[in-house]
């Protein structure tokens, strides 16, 4: 989680960001518990359409939001364990 939201702040200047935990019981078996935490930064203010619709709207593609985010975490995570 640190070396995640330590890429995401390199990668968009510390943006504000809310988690998101959603926690549900496994289907198969009701005594196991399904969870996992997402990460929503807030780049930009929200426009009309986010705002009145709630439609949003990336103006990053996927595949270039992925290499990015993705070399600033393992960046990231090499500095916490101690290779540099």
């Amino acid at each position: 989680m640190r070396a995640t939201l330590g890429g995401l702040a390199n990668t968009m200047k510390n943006p504000a960001y809310n988690l998101v935990f959603h926690l549900s019981p496994e289907k198969k078996n009701n005594r196991q518990i399904h969870w996992h935490i997402e990460v929503y930064p807030q780049s930009e203010p929200w426009s009309g359409l986010e705002r009145g619709y709630g439609v949003f709207v990336n103006k990053v593609t996927p595949e270039k939001a992925a290499e990015e985010l993705g070399s600033s975490c393992r960046k990231e995570l090499a500095g916490l364990v101690g290779i540099v």
